[in-house]
This record gives structure tokens, sequence and C-alpha cells, in this order.
């Protein structure tokens, strides 16, 4: 992560389970540093956000620093 003067508190990732593996192990570090993620709702035929909240969950994230928003699947 790099600095910046704008606080974590104020920066906000989002639809972050739908972007790789790469992309969610950063959403861990953003957490861990006090920041907050946010995760896109699955259809019916995906997963991805099931198995990344199971996994953050078993990883010890804290899950109240997870959210999940969906664009009205304008994302997918």
């Amino acid at each position: 992560m790099q600095e910046t003067t704008i606080p974590i508190t104020n920066i906000y990732p989002t639809h972050v389970s739908s972007r790789g593996i790469k992309l969610l192990e950063e959403g861990k570090n953003w957490i861990r540093a006090g920041g907050v993620v946010d995760f896109t709702a699955d259809t019916d035929e995906e997963n991805e956000t099931e198995y990344a909240l199971i996994d953050y969950f078993l990883s010890g994230m804290d899950m109240t620093k997870i959210t999940l928003s969906s664009d009205a699947y304008g994302s997918n």
C-alpha cells in the first residue's frame, strides 16, 4: 500500500470480489490497515463472492469491514 494524506476510511474499494485473487489479497491488507472493502453481489450462476466471503471469514478478517453491492447488476 502507498501512503497518502487521505485517511483510509475515506477510500472505499468496490467490487473487490469479482476482480481476481490478487485484489482479494490486497483487500485483506486494506481491512487490516483499517479500511472497508465492497464485494459484488453474484448472479444465480456465479459464486465468486460466496467463496471470497468464506475465505475472508476463515482468514480471520473483520466481517464488519465488508459490504456487498450489486450496481443493479450493472457491474456484471
